[in-house]
This record gives structure tokens, C-alpha cells and sequence, in this order.
């Protein structure tokens, strides 16, 4: 057996994934995913070893249904190994009213969003960035390129004023100040993750608004 890969779960159980399976998913027999769907409910060791194993059953099915829905090979990695992890975790609470692969395939929808979601996230907090790196930069220039550049500061300006005063202030913290987000938490008295998400928040209400001007104008 060709090792291909190993998923790291909880109390160090490796899911070691065969070559044969990426190649082949759904290959599997159906007595033996009976068999470890009724022991996956256990605890411990022996509930353990089902789960795992249920896992590398399906996890060349896994694969290719992400394969189909990022058209990358490495994002489609990325989450196929979190949707195995979800599987794992989630199996003790299958209750087989759909069929295994019926549940299994909101999980992969579900591991393919969050991925695409995060990317977007990333890309509108960069052209965020370039956008407040380029308003300061007029705004604190002296040269002839601030009045050749009005329309785009007054754009950034615009955008800005039309947030809610906390998508404002953590806007604020984070590129005007630059501030890290531990820093953030602390500067408005809240957790790390709530500070996460009131910028990712803003900063999709910035990406929104400011997009929303640019096509009333053009």
C-alpha cells in the first residue's frame, strides 16, 4: 500500500489515504462500511480505528468532488483533508436517515465554501490595503499627484464615511494605525476572534460600498 498522505486527528490517529483510492473513488464494500459504521460510535480505541478507516474509504470520493468544485488540485487538497476531518469528527452523530454519502456530501460542499470564502476574504482585505495604502499616500503628498489622484481619494473617502462607526474604527486600527489583530482586541476590549470578525465584516462592507460607487460613477 502506497502512502499518499496522512490526515492528523484527535488522540493522534493517523488516516493513512492509498494511492488506489484517489484513483478509484466509491471503491469500497458495503458489509465492511456496516460494519465500521456501527463501531465508529464507540469510544475510545476500537470507535477510533472505525472512524478512521471510514474515512479512507471514502476519501478518494472526497477528493474528486472537490477537484469538481475548486478546479485546483491543491485547493481541492486543502479541503478534502478538512472535510475528512469533519467526516471524523462528525461520524459518532450520523443516524443514517440519508444515506453516508447523502450527509458526506454537505460536509465536502461545506469544506469547498469555507475554503473559497477564506480566499475571497484574503483578496478583499489586499485590495483593501492597496486602496488605504494609496489614500494616504495622496493625502499626505505635497506633489501634483494629489490633485491628479482627487477622484480616487474621494472614492476611499466616501466609501468610508458610508460604513457603520465600528467597521470604521477597526478599518481605522488596523491600516491606518497598523495595528495587529491582538492589539485590536485589546485597543477595543474584545476577544481575538470577535476581532477578526468585526474586520472581515468591514472589511466586506468596504469591498461592497466601494464597488457599488465605482458602478454608479462609471
Amino acid at each position: 500500500m502506497t502512502k499518499i498522505r496522512k490526515i492528523n486527528v484527535k488522540n493522534q490517529i493517523d488516516i493513512t489515504v492509498p494511492a488506489s483510492m484517489s484513483a478509484m473513488p466509491g471503491k469500497h464494500n458495503r458489509c465492511e462500511e456496516v460494519t465500521l459504521l456501527r463501531l465508529s460510535t464507540l469510544s475510545g480505541y476500537l470507535g477510533d480505528q472505525a472512524r478512521s478507516q471510514l474515512v479512507q474509504l471514502h476519501y478518494g470520493w472526497i477528493l474528486s468532488n472537490c477537484k469538481r468544485v475548486l478546479r485546483s488540485d491543491a485547493d481541492a487538497a486543502d479541503a478534502a483533508q478538512e472535510a475528512a476531518l469533519a467526516m471524523y469528527r462528525a461520524l459518532p452523530r450520523f443516524e443514517g436517515r440519508s444515506s453516508l454519502r447523502t450527509w458526506l456530501y454537505r460536509i465536502v460542499q461545506n469544506a469547498c465554501v469555507t475554503l473559497i470564502r477564506k480566499q475571497q476574504q484574503h483578496t478583499m482585505a489586499s485590495h483593501l490595503e492597496s486602496l488605504l495604502e494609496i489614500h494616504l499616500q495622496q493625502c499626505l503628498s505635497a506633489s501634483p499627484d494629489v490633485e491628479q489622484s482627487r477622484d480616487i481619494v474621494a472614492g476611499v473617502q466616501q466609501t468610508m464615511a458610508g460604513l457603520s462607526k465600528r467597521s470604521r474604527e477597526v478599518l481605522q486600527l488596523r491600516f491606518f494605525n497598523e495595528l495587529s489583530l491582538e492589539d485590536i482586541s485589546i485597543t477595543l476590549g474584545i476577544s481575538l476572534s470577535a476581532a477578526k470578525m468585526r474586520l472581515y465584516r468591514a472589511i466586506d462592507q468596504f469591498g461592497t460600498r466601494h464597488n457599488a460607487l465605482q458602478a454608479s460613477t462609471a
